[in-house]
């Protein structure tokens, strides 16, 4: 375009243009053809857009105290539908697209019903078929194989739920601007008509794809959504003469994208051409001015030098000799001074900034205390994102699986979204705790901590302490039975001794002994033995008020039942003489008849 059009500015033809303004996508779905090319082979489109979808997708807050109903819907949005890899993809959808579109797939149970007989059977416990849009089975009842009537019911199983995520380059939308009210169309991509009208390859396909769908791609007919089963994700953009469509976010970086690529072709022909240098050995005239060819064949010179190289590359010690001076020129090797990575790092910081973040978001850096401005901005972005989530949430998933599951009304939001190094307000949040402020489960949740969690798991080592404790009493309590019990009998021993030694005889008490395990105080019929063998015993009243005070000394809680068993004997009236009974008969008359 050397000299350009009349009214050209520097060569073109008008001043917005430029050599990427050659190719304008002509409609919107082929621009979004562009995104995904885009998202799938750009170095640094794609890192930006996955981070931003990955760090606004929090937990969620189940506003209920009961624990049933919050485990029932737990297992529906957590491990049957998976909502975080479901809310992750459609913000991919969203940021590379602009939209994301949603749907229930209800579950469903496919019958096939034989035409002779009659008789309906479940598909999935049958071996049919699916050839030129027809299903082929076997009937169970009447073993006639042929052409089977399909019909799908709809079951409330919570397991077999889904939620799809719509191609958004196979969702066409006819938009009121008057009512802003729309429609959505499903075009059925050429690939999936393929596969079903392929009955090598159609199993799987056909078996989770309902009729409805079966009969448009037999009939060539495209599906339209039910109003109130499709959710549409739309990026806010300035009004247009087409609002139907949500602007993709890709779009500003269109250009830059690909002056970036154009750098990386030039810096990629840079890499090939002039890293590696060509290498010359020239032969040179002597110092007389004699030139080299004179006096030398420089037919032969050439292989005597690449066999000097040769062999010094295999011994870099050795030495060599010439007979006439050399010298060495080097062609290219200047890529150092070449590269284009200044032109590639600043277009990263436009390509950055054209998707709404800082380049340290991808590369690191990125700090409160330093950028409170630019996080503050980014927060924006995503408590946006995080606002549309939640409506998403509120206003039609949960609803709808509420009512056709018949699960409890709970309200399910996404936990507040906040900035991981705001290190100021968590310490806030710890201060205003300390002086009774807010609540522990504020503070927690302020934390990044889930409160019904640490509630459970305080409560599960209070009850691990508890049992610890009680156990740790058990046995100290064993050990002092124990102990009780081998002082008492070594008391009982001493005592056999001491009768023995007085002359009295040992006093059998084997029988008196108690069971493994039992004490003496614990032992009515062990007590009453001791006490009548304290009060029969050898001495007077004063050489038992000195036993009494001896064990005292050595086993207070027996000297005490023995006090008390004492004084239950006088208050009873029993006139127990406390002196020993005599060993001897009193002598008799020799008239007396006894």
């Amino acid at each position: 375009m050397r000299g350009g059009r009349r009214g050209s500015i520097g060569g073109y033809p008008h001043q917005w243009f430029d050599i990427s303004s050659t190719y304008l996508p002509p409609s919107v779905k082929e621009l979004f053809r562009w995104c995904q090319y885009l998202y799938s082979s750009h170095s640094e489109i794609a890192p930006i857009i996955n981070k931003k979808c990955a760090y606004v997708v929090t937990g969620y807050n189940y506003d209920t105290d009961k624990e049933k109903p919050k485990q029932l819907w737990k297992e529906v949005l957590e491990k049957t539908i998976k909502i975080r890899e479901l809310e992750y993809k459609m913000l991919l959808d969203y940021a590379v697209y602009g939209n994301a579109y949603a749907s229930i797939m209800y579950p469903f149970e496919r019958y096939l019903e034989c035409r002779a007989c009659k008789h309906k059977h479940v598909a999935r416990k049958s071996n049919w078929e699916y050839a030129e849009f027809q299903f082929y089975a076997k009937c169970p009842k009447c073993e006639v194989k042929g052409v089977m009537d399909p019909e799908d019911k709809v079951i409330r199983n919570r397991s077999r739920i889904k939620v799809i995520r719509w191609n958004p380059q196979y969702v066409d939308i006819r938009y009121n601007p008057l009512t802003d009210t729309s429609e959505y169309i499903y075009k059925i991509p050429k690939w999936m008509r393929q596969r079903i009208e392929n009955k090598k390859l159609n199993k799987v396909l056909v078996d989770g794809t309902p009729l409805e769908f079966l009969k448009a791609i037999k009939d060539r007919k495209n599906i339209k959504f039910d109003d109130s089963n499709i959710y549409h994700f739309k990026n806010p953009s300035v009004s247009a003469e087409d609002d139907a469509y949500g602007m993709p976010p890709l779009l500003p970086v269109f250009k830059d994208a690909w002056l970036f690529q154009t750098y990386k072709r030039a810096q990629e022909a840079i890499a090939l051409e002039h890293v590696l240098p060509l290498t010359l050995i020239i032969p040179q005239a002597s110092n007389s001015g004699v030139s080299p060819h004179m006096n030398a064949d420089l037919g032969e010179w050439p292989r005597k030098m690449m066999d000097i190289v040769g062999r010094w590359r295999r011994d870099q010690n050795s030495i060599y000799t010439v007979p006439f001076p050399v010298s060495v020129e080097n062609i290219r090797g200047d890529a150092k001074s070449l590269n284009v990575f200044d032109e590639l790092n600043m277009l990263r910081q436009q390509i950055a900034g054209g998707l709404d973040v800082p380049q340290e978001f991808i590369y690191g850096g990125l700090n409160w205390s330093g950028s409170s401005i630019s996080l503050r901005v980014l927060e924006n972005l995503f408590l946006n994102m995080i606002e549309q989530l939640n409506s998403f949430l509120q206003d039609f998933l949960v609803p709808k699986l509420q009512r056709f599951l018949s699960l409890p009304a709970v309200k399910i939001t996404h936990k507040d979204f906040k900035m991981a190094d705001d290190v100021q307000q968590k310490q806030l949040a710890l201060n205003l705790r300390q002086t009774n402020t807010v609540s522990d489960r504020t503070t927690l949740e302020e934390l990044g901590f889930d409160p019904e969690q640490e509630r459970r798991r305080k409560a599960e080592e209070a009850a691990d302490r508890d049992a610890a404790v009680i156990k740790q009493m058990v046995v100290q309590a064993e050990a002092q039975g124990r102990a009780l019990q081998t002082q008492t009998d070594y008391q009982l021993k001493s005592q056999q001794k001491q009768q023995a030694l007085m002359g009295q005889g040992p006093v059998k008490t084997a029988s008196l002994k108690p069971p493994e395990g039992l004490s003496v105080l614990n032992t009515p019929g062990l007590l009453d033995a001791l006490v009548d063998q304290f009060i029969k015993g050898p001495g007077d009243a004063d050489a038992k008020r000195l036993e009494l005070a001896n064990i005292q000394k050595n086993n207070p809680d027996l000297a005490a039942a023995i006090r008390d068993r004492l004084n239950l004997i006088k208050t009873q009236g029993n006139s127990t003489d406390m002196r020993p009974l005599p060993e001897q008969r009193a002598p008799r008359r020799k008239s007396s008849p006894v």
